[in-house]
């Protein structure tokens, strides 16, 4: 216990290599093994020129090549790597196939939409939103506020409002909908409009 908080110390003030020389000294070789990817990521962060993201990428495949019979340890090397092509590295191809592999819904769709989205790949980011919205009823609102977000981005205003509104409609009491409300207002656009559910 010694030798761990210590590395949560030297780990928290950004003392890699010292961090690193103390955890070399735990027992636990699954504890040992994720903290030296811990010290990786942060060397990465912190620019080192010896670690790099792709580093940490190849060292999460190791650990998650090692501890294969334990799903925890998999999943957390997994849904580790997909962060780092998604946020860090942006291989978005790379990280989609992560997220359906690591496949932890609702959160890994919106990741994948995300990618969607940075790739322009518009129709498959809406199809995504929509199989959000269509498979986790309580994510409905706010699966229906990114679409209708992103058909804003988009430049497509009509289905951006037919979204809004049906937003309000469905979801009278959600947040989205006072987002909703509020988005409506500023455009100057009627929130009862005819045919709301139009190309929607």
């Amino acid at each position: 216990k010694r030798f761990a908080s210590l590395v949560e110390l030297l780990y928290g003030n950004r003392e890699w290599g010292q961090g690193e020389r103390v955890n070399a000294n735990l027992k636990d070789e699954k504890t040992r093994a994720w903290n030296e990817y811990r010290a990786m990521y942060g060397k990465a962060e912190d620019r080192h020129a010896n670690a790099t993201f792709n580093d940490c990428v190849q060292k999460l495949e190791g650990i998650a090549a090692k501890f294969a019979t334990d799903s925890g340890m998999v999943s957390r090397a997994l849904s580790s790597k997909a962060y780092i092509y998604h946020h860090k590295i942006g291989k978005y191809e790379e990280a989609i196939k992560a997220y359906q592999e690591l496949s932890q819904p609702p959160g890994t769709l919106y990741n994948i939409a995300d990618c969607q989205k940075r790739l322009k790949k518009s129709q498959e980011a809406l199809r995504t939103y929509a199989e959000i919205a269509g498979s986790f009823p309580r994510e409905a609102p706010n699966a229906f506020w990114h679409m209708g977000e992103y058909y804003r981005q988009l430049g497509d205003q009509k289905r951006a409002v037919a979204t809004y509104r049906a937003i309000l409609r469905r979801h009278p009491k959600s947040p989205q909908a006072s987002w909703s409300h509020q988005v409506l207002e500023r455009l100057g656009i009627d929130e009862t409009g005819l045919g709301a559910d139009e190309d929607f």
